[in-house]
């Protein structure tokens, strides 16, 4: 009996300690996470202010009807629907390594990049076929985004990390309209320069894991309790 009071008690004290959380918890994450923050920040700062100018871009730039050019920035969203269920059991089929889903997240951010310098810079190629490749690039980030965010973050920090995340991911999208010069080409280079940023975070947060592949559940077994027997 006095066993099982003494377990309870030093349960109790170590779900005690992980329930206390301070800015000081900031210190136990490590760089994958704040690489995959970055990542998830630009790339929605990248794809979230394209919705508001793409359409009139578009119009202009190929010289479409507006219905036509705003039908296709529901492109993104109908290519969440259809892409990020079947990336999923893809995912989960082959039993890919954190890593390997950083990478995919990476290429999802260039796929962005790449389609938005294209929409910028070029009429040569129709804007249907860049902005489906825009939707893909956008649907495979944002899987990979929320699929490796429990991968990253220490277990005991899980709602204070997703709750950075979700803060970031409004930052840009609030900040960079304010900095639009009205050239819709100029614009978009720049959207496709934070999409970059993002390819590059997500890169950043892979080669970290390679380092330190464990490094969330390193960051969870720092802060547990040492039981004595």
């Amino acid at each position: 009996a006095n066993n099982g009071a003494n377990n309870g008690s030093s349960n109790g004290a170590s779900n005690g300690s992980h329930g206390t959380i301070s800015l000081r918890s900031l210190q136990l994450l490590r760089p994958p996470y704040y690489f995959h923050l970055a990542g998830g920040m630009c790339l929605y700062g990248a794809m979230v202010p394209f919705w508001f100018i793409g359409a009139k871009h578009i119009q202009l730039r190929w010289h479409l009807p507006l219905r036509t050019a705003d039908a296709m920035m529901l492109v993104p969203e109908g290519a969440i629907a259809l892409i990020a269920p079947t990336l999923g059991f893809l995912i989960d089929a082959v039993k890919c390594s954190l890593r390997t889903q950083l990478v995919v997240a990476a290429a999802g951010a260039a796929a962005i990049a790449a389609a938005m310098l294209a929409l910028a810079l070029t009429t040569t190629i129709p804007p249907w076929p860049l902005v489906i490749a825009l939707g893909a690039g956008y649907a495979v980030g944002q899987n990979m985004l929320w699929t490796t965010l429990p991968a990253v973050a220490p277990p005991h920090l899980l709602v204070l990390c997703s709750g950075l995340m979700a803060s970031s991911l409004n930052l840009l999208p609030s900040l960079l309209p304010l900095t639009f010069s009205g050239d819709g080409t100029v614009d978009i280079v720049v959207l496709a320069a934070v999409a970059a940023a993002a390819t590059c975070s997500f890169a950043l947060a892979a080669c970290a894991c390679a380092t330190a592949p464990n490094a969330a559940q390193q960051t969870n077994e720092d802060t547990l309790p040492v039981s004595s027997s």
